[in-house]
């Protein structure tokens, strides 16, 4: 079985502040270990989510978001080869728990995230720490070395370009939840394939100067990678309109830096808790000189 990672770099908002400041992500797990697994649940998006499992382990941890679904009207049945099929009853306060991994490096601020179709994603993941620790912090995809120069020189963005497209099979229903965003609302008002937006400026002397804001184009594109990603055809950022001409964009979803790591998993070889920090430091470790010579210039 495949196990894919992708990174991201945390910026706090108070970045002159020591490592055990309050206003830190290491400060919060710190908070969160202390915590038994009811006090650590938190809604994301209306879904019970918590930090399932955590360790500090020589300065790294390692942990498991546990996303627990409790609309069992929405889940698929469980089924025999014979035919038969039964519905999946839970009591009121149980649910399907989705786990995803995850690894935090607090020296250098890394986080490094399973990917998950069903599982928490990076956005809900960074609310929920958010929530936990009540402060904000930025949060944005480690991208490919040369995509990395190309946003660096677009710190003035005035042009930006997405495309969402209704993934076959799927209703409104089974994406809400995940993304919320207004533009798939869009998909079911006119019961179209695809909806495509471009934000940004003209040329013109009453535009002169304006920006688009680069941070909360980042946070679209954590809300987006995991779970929501197949709806995602195009993400763009530009410069402004001559980059347009040449092709000169970044592409924060297909530009990423991601590692995939194969594992047996059976009924008899499940992935516990152990296994996937195994695969996590793995990934982590096969990226982290490149990754901390690329933003910190020393290993």
């Amino acid at each position: 079985m495949d196990f894919t990672f992708d990174y991201f770099k945390i910026d706090h908002e108070e970045p002159g502040k020591a490592l055990d400041s309050s206003s830190s992500v290491h400060e919060v797990l710190k908070k969160i270990e202390g915590l038994n697994r009811q006090e650590r649940i938190r809604n994301i998006y209306r879904v019970p989510s918590r930090i399932h499992d955590l360790l500090l382990k020589d300065e790294i941890w390692y942990g498991s978001f546990m996303k627990i679904r409790m609309d069992s009207e929405n889940l698929p049945p469980k089924s025999k080869l014979t035919g038969e099929t039964e519905n999946l009853n839970f009591d009121d306060d149980e649910g399907l728990g989705e786990l995803v991994g995850f690894l935090y490096d607090p020296r250098h601020r890394i986080l490094v995230i399973q990917r998950s179709r069903y599982g928490i994603g990076p956005g809900g993941m960074k609310y929920y720490l958010e929530r936990m620790g009540k402060f904000s912090f930025h949060m944005e995809p480690i991208i490919q070395q040369d995509a990395l120069e190309r946003l660096k020189q677009k710190d003035v963005i005035r042009r930006f370009e997405l495309k969402l497209v209704r993934p076959e099979g799927k209703i409104r229903k089974e994406i809400e939840g995940k993304s919320t965003h207004k533009a798939l609302d869009l998909l079911d008002d006119f019961d179209s394939y695809y909806v495509d937006i471009k934000f940004g400026f003209d040329n013109t002397k009453k535009n002169k100067g304006k920006v688009l804001n680069k941070q909360a184009i980042v946070s679209l594109a954590n809300r987006f990678l995991g779970g929501d990603e197949e709806i995602v055809e195009k993400f763009r950022v530009y410069g402004n309109e001559g980059d347009v001409e040449k092709y000169n964009f970044v592409d924060l979803i297909k530009d990423r830096i991601s590692e995939v790591r194969t594992a047996e998993v059976s009924k008899t070889n499940r992935m516990t808790f152990k296994r996937m920090n195994e695969l996590l430091l793995s990934a982590y470790n096969s990226r982290r000189q490149e990754i901390i010579l690329q933003y910190f210039q020393e290993v």
